[in-house]
């Protein structure tokens, strides 16, 4: 009797087990779940990997982020675009400004966007790191130690990166401040102009630091879902498709501020071109006077005609835009002087350029 009791007993502390082990397994699953859901919510970056480049579904930060690089970009003497291959193709000035070496971009490999200024070229990589072209090793020392990077801009006069934690790293040039972005945090955005530098916040609200005409008309933006800088003046594309800018009182606002169904703002000095959701592009041009000179279908602005497109960028003198089909078109300004560029527009027979994300 006592025999058959304890084999009872072993039978029933079994089952017990059996069914703790199963419970605590499932617990264990569900508890799995949840975390995995947290990281993706995460903004520091963590589950991306290091060689993440926005292409998947994962942290909403960096994927926002990626929205704001560039396959293209126009600067004064040159254009530069990434291809679907990671390569990088750039035109080379005909004339006094080839010395720069801005356009040596031969032998770059893994780079998913792009950035330049007069004298250089930027090349964000899917490791997150930099990689520069110029007449010396400046911009090349500057950012060689940069890393988890998912963003960048750069101008004439300094470098921005965003971090893939949702900071900023500017280097070079820090005559008004625009460097010093240190505390920055929860940016989604980074644009570099001149001497100023500005990120977008998650929440749609924009920070601004340098020299920056009317911060405060800045500091009030809501609702921005895309920035660009140029000089002094900061650009805020709306989530309606309009563009908010600091310089109210320009020519180039009382055209723009008419513009509707706009997707990305570029801009270079005085010139200015919007995106349209349809790919079609509208520009204008202001010269120092603040007189419109060219609006939509002269010159650098000769954007009128243009369709499917997906991405633009303005140089000094001149626009470009990405068609959908991996082509660039190009019009620049003709001059008679010494801006009259020779070459920067010569991206006939570019193909499989980077369609962005």
């Amino acid at each position: 009797m006592k025999s058959m009791f304890k084999k009872i007993t072993a039978l029933l502390m079994a089952l017990m087990l059996l069914f703790v082990t199963f419970g605590c397994s499932s617990d264990s699953a569900e508890d799995g779940s949840a975390d995995e859901n947290k990281v993706e919510e995460n903004i520091d970056g963590s589950n991306a990997g290091s060689d993440y480049d926005g292409s998947a579904n994962g942290n909403s930060l960096i994927v926002r982020a990626a929205k704001s690089r560039k396959s293209i970009v126009a600067d004064q003497y040159h254009v530069a675009a990434v291809k679907a291959d990671g390569t990088v193709l750039a035109t080379e000035h005909q004339g006094i400004f080839s010395y720069y070496g801005q356009s040596e971009v031969e032998g770059w490999t893994n780079v998913i966007a792009i950035s330049a200024g007069s004298d250089h070229t930027i090349g964000l990589k899917a490791d997150g790191t930099l990689v520069a072209s110029s007449s010396n090793d400046w911009y090349e020392t500057s950012v060689k130690d940069w890393s988890d990077i998912i963003a960048v801009s750069s101008d004439d006069s300094h470098v921005v990166g965003l971090k893939s934690d949702g900071t900023v790293v500017a280097v070079t040039y820090d005559s008004y401040g625009q460097c010093e972005v240190g505390d920055w945090t929860d940016i989604i955005a980074v644009a570099s102009g001149g001497h100023s530098t500005v990120g977008l916040k998650a929440d749609g609200t924009v920070l601004a630091i340098g020299y920056v005409e009317n911060k405060d008309v800045v500091a009030s933006w809501t609702d921005i879902v895309a920035i660009e800088a140029s000089g002094s003046t900061i650009y805020g594309l709306k989530a309606d498709g309009t563009i908010v800018t600091n310089w109210t009182d320009s020519k180039n606002y009382n055209i723009i501020k008419e513009w509707t169904d706009i997707v990305e703002v570029s801009a270079y000095g005085n010139l200015v071109a919007g995106l349209k959701s349809d790919g079609t592009v509208v520009a204008c041009h202001t010269d120092y006077n603040n007189i419109t000179v060219h609006n939509s279908y002269e010159g650098c602005t000769a954007v009128g005609d243009w369709t499917d497109i997906v991405e633009i960028s303005t140089g000094s003198d001149h626009t470009v835009g990405l068609k959908s089909d991996g082509t660039l078109v190009c019009t620049e300004c003709i001059f008679n002087d010494s801006r009259s560029y020779s070459g920067q527009c010569d991206v006939n027979g570019w193909t499989n350029i980077k369609i962005p994300e």
